[in-house]
């Protein structure tokens, strides 16, 4: 079986040769072998022949591990959003840390 080389993360579906996927369940088991992925995290006891198998007790913990450690964690925004309000004398403790919250109202 060839080395996969993995470049993205996907839904079965959507998946690509070089992408990694995920099953929790034999129930969803006919997703990953129809998938063109052939790297796939899987719990115990799931059977996809075909593919390259990684087992874990939480494959959606593992999947998110592994998006992670491959790409990163994506870079947190710093400074004000053109569209928020602020108030003029609002100031942030310098060990404070903040998230956007989108609201649509």
């Amino acid at each position: 079986m060839a080395q996969p080389n993995l470049v993205e993360f996907a839904a079965p579906e959507r998946a690509g040769a070089h992408d990694l996927i995920y099953v929790e369940s034999m129930k969803h088991a006919q997703r990953a072998v129809g998938s063109a992925a052939i790297c796939v995290i899987a719990a115990e006891g799931v059977a996809l022949s075909g593919k390259t198998v990684l087992r874990s007790a939480q494959p959606k913990a593992a999947f998110v591990q592994a998006a992670e450690l491959l790409l990163g964690r994506a870079p947190i925004a710093s400074g004000i959003h053109a569209t928020a309000i602020v108030a003029p004398l609002a100031h942030l403790a310098p060990e404070a840390g903040y998230r956007a919250v989108r609201r649509d109202w």
